[in-house]
């Protein structure tokens, strides 16, 4: 079975040659779906450099220096403090914990694959170009990443096909200009002013 995408529709290809409509996609160019093994994914969580200290501590045992931690970039002192949240499954693949009672554990993503596990989750025809909410929801469901909420809210709102066929969530304002008056009392400005109190014994207000 094969699955194939062109601009104007989404169809799944059989071994019998026939096919069905799945889902139509309103974009200028078709999305090429490339998935990834349990060796890419291993590959890559060990050549990440935020994960430098808890996977060799995960694995043997091996606590960083102190020397080590203070030059350490801030994704991998996250790592470390929260070292209890982290784990290895049967295949030797990191995954985290959430902190909600009962929640699926979530695959860390390295930061090799971060932009495709985003493309997927938010430019797919079963995605729907949801917006920031919706895509982070489904997102942070199943996989995990220092920072993920910022790097999802940013590749949301960069989202070429999302700025081009979405209303603007905030209308711009005017700029100040000025304004010539060609003769007098051609423009009036009125101030108005709320209530005024009276002070005691006196008629003025203040």
């Amino acid at each position: 079975m094969e699955l194939i995408f062109t601009p104007s529709t989404a169809r799944i290809v059989m071994d019998d040659s026939s096919d069905c409509v799945v889902a139509a996609i309103a974009q200028e160019e078709g999305i090429t779906i490339s998935g990834f093994s349990e060796e890419d994914i291993k590959t890559g969580q060990e050549s990440d450099l935020d994960l430098m200290f808890i996977l060799p501590y995960l694995k043997d045992g091996c606590e960083p220096l102190s020397n080590d931690l203070v030059l350490a970039p801030p994704a991998a002192k996250s790592h470390w403090i929260n070292k209890e949240r982290f784990f290895l499954d049967d295949n030797g693949i990191l995954k985290s914990q959430p902190k909600t009672e009962g929640a699926n554990t979530r695959l860390v993503v390295p930061t090799s694959l971060r932009q495709t596990v985003m493309e997927l989750c938010h430019e797919l025809p079963s995605a729907g170009h949801q917006g920031v909410s919706r895509t982070m929801s489904k997102i942070k469901d199943k996989y995990h990443w220092y920072n993920m909420t910022k790097d999802i809210n940013l590749f949301v709102l960069s989202c070429d096909t999302c700025n081009k066929n979405k209303k603007a969530s905030r209308h711009s304002k005017c700029p100040l200009t000025k304004y010539h008056a060609g003769y007098p009392m051609e423009r009036v400005h009125i101030k108005l002013h709320g209530h005024l109190c009276r002070e005691r014994n006196t008629n003025q207000r203040t």
